[in-house]
């Protein structure tokens, strides 16, 4: 609490995080290099094609979003920070078809592989396969 990274709840006595934790986040965003070539390109694909763009980068198994347009069509409500399995999401997948066979066998190797809808591939096999087509 001496920091002002945590509250405390005066009647329930619980903490919790501040606002202040955001300082963190604003200060990777506002020094990231990757962020800072990426976002004028993204807002301006967003704008055109009036859909949500990200950008999202591998943090060992899991995708995070560090940037995010969202449109007016958007249903998923992903914030920035927000993370995701990199093997069953399509920025995970791009991500991940850049990788030589073997960091891929280690990403999966890693990976808690559940099938998170019907449609999720979780067999290694099948998501190698998916990456080599991609």
């Amino acid at each position: 609490m001496t920091l002002g990274y945590l509250t405390k709840d005066p009647v329930t006595r619980r903490y919790s995080l501040s606002v202040r934790l955001l300082d963190f986040a604003h200060h990777y965003l506002a020094s990231n290099e990757l962020v800072q070539r990426a976002a004028p390109y993204l807002q301006q694909l967003s704008q055109e094609t009036e859909e949500a763009c990200n950008l999202s980068v591998l943090d060992g198994v899991e995708t995070v979003f560090v940037l995010r347009f969202v449109s007016r069509h958007s249903h998923f409500p992903q914030m920035v920070g927000s993370r995701l399995p990199a093997y069953c999401t399509a920025s995970g997948l791009a991500i991940l078809s850049t990788f030589s066979s073997e960091e891929v066998g280690k990403v999966l190797a890693a990976s808690r592989l559940i099938q998170h809808t019907p449609h999720t591939v979780v067999a290694p096999g099948k998501i190698k396969a998916r990456l080599q087509r991609a």
